[in-house]
């Protein structure tokens, strides 16, 4: 039992962030589908690296209320010249208790392929 509030208490004081993902091109442009457990793309000019870890709220179009999920930095996208949109970094999923990756899922089969580019590969 004591190891659960020493956990809960670990996971309380990490950092939060949050990401509005209001359309279906910027749900389809930002996710992951690649990274292990399901992953985003976040724009962010932070100096963020390898294996750090956050809470990272996500709200969904479509969806009255966002989910809150532990991510971790995987990916790193510098800033490139005359394309400074495309910098932030690709966390991954890694306690999705909220299924979040579940979810986008099956909101992007239900729109299928629309052939917009993404902001990673």
């Amino acid at each position: 039992m004591e190891t659960k509030t020493v956990a809960a208490d670990a996971e309380a004081e990490l950092p939060k962030k949050r990401i509005v993902l209001g359309t279906e091109a910027q749900l389809r442009r930002y996710y992951m589908p690649f990274i292990k457990g399901g992953g985003l793309f976040l724009t962010t000019d932070e100096p963020l690296k390898i294996g750090d870890a956050f809470l990272l709220e996500v709200r969904l179009f479509g969806e009255q209320n966002s989910v809150l999920v532990k991510c971790k930095v995987v990916w790193l996208a510098p800033s490139k010249p005359g394309r400074p949109e495309q910098q932030g970094v690709g966390v991954q999923f890694i306690d999705d208790k909220a299924m979040l990756k579940n979810m986008i899922e099956s909101k992007l089969a239900a729109i299928g392929n629309t052939g917009t580019p993404t902001a990673t590969m």
